[in-house]
């Protein structure tokens, strides 16, 4: 469960009991009446136990159908979206791979998924977390990425600024194929009714077009410790 959303859990089990409570309060005369009074507490007290049981699956379907109430919810702390990023080796100062990643929420928790490419344009790989824990403008996660999950590891995020709904980020993973690297990416903006970009082609140009525009910054960036602002 992301720490944002905790307040809204613990709202929809107090207000799961509230109204459990006020209809054994308002239950008409015929219920409080001993012949059929114990079937009617009885029933109410099943489904109170249902309700209390099934409360997180509740909240997180309604956190589900409605972004706008994680985004009220998450205030400054709203990361969702998708992000074109760049990938550097910070021994050479060379760019290793250009990458879009998405962060969405599903289950409860904070999903992050993508693609990496070769400088060339070609396809590298493609990564998917495994278990995140988002708090404070950083993000961590453990990650399944290439074919058959043959690499697995640990990333972490900060997000800029902090004082307001995050624009960029700074982030650091470790695998055994990938040491020393680090990686910088920048939020995708959308006009109002726009279309994501969904395919993959589409992800890859603004990418591409988004290291293009980083790269030359790169050299005075990597100078920076991983949770200080660039921009």
């Amino acid at each position: 469960m992301d720490s944002a959303y905790k307040s809204f859990y613990a709202l929809v089990l107090t207000g799961i009991a509230a109204l459990c409570y006020r209809v054994l309060l308002l239950a008409p005369e015929w219920a409080k009446d001993p012949q059929y009074g114990p079937y009617v507490y009885s029933g109410v007290a099943i489904v109170l136990w249902f309700l209390f049981v099934q409360s997180r699956n509740i909240a997180s379907f309604i956190l589900a159908v409605l972004p706008s109430l994680r985004r009220l919810l998450a205030w400054n702390n709203f990361i969702e979206g998708d992000w074109p990023l760049v990938v550097i080796d910070r021994t050479t100062g060379q760019m290793m791979y250009y990458g879009f990643l998405t962060v969405a929420y599903k289950g409860g928790y904070l999903v992050v998924s993508g693609d990496d490419w070769n400088p060339d344009g070609s396809h590298a790989v493609a990564f998917k977390s495994m278990q995140t824990y988002y708090s404070e403008n950083t993000l961590h996660y453990w990650y399944m990425q290439g074919e058959g999950g043959r690499q697995r590891g640990y990333t972490f995020i900060e997000f800029f600024p902090r004082s307001h709904v995050a624009t960029h980020f700074t982030g650091v993973f470790h695998d055994k194929e990938h040491p020393d690297v680090r990686f910088y990416g920048r939020k995708q903006n959308y006009k109002w009714f726009a279309r994501r970009l969904k395919t993959m082609g589409a992800r890859r140009a603004a990418a591409e077009a988004y290291a293009a525009e980083v790269m030359p910054r790169v050299p005075v960036m990597l100078k920076n410790a991983v949770d200080i602002d660039w921009e």
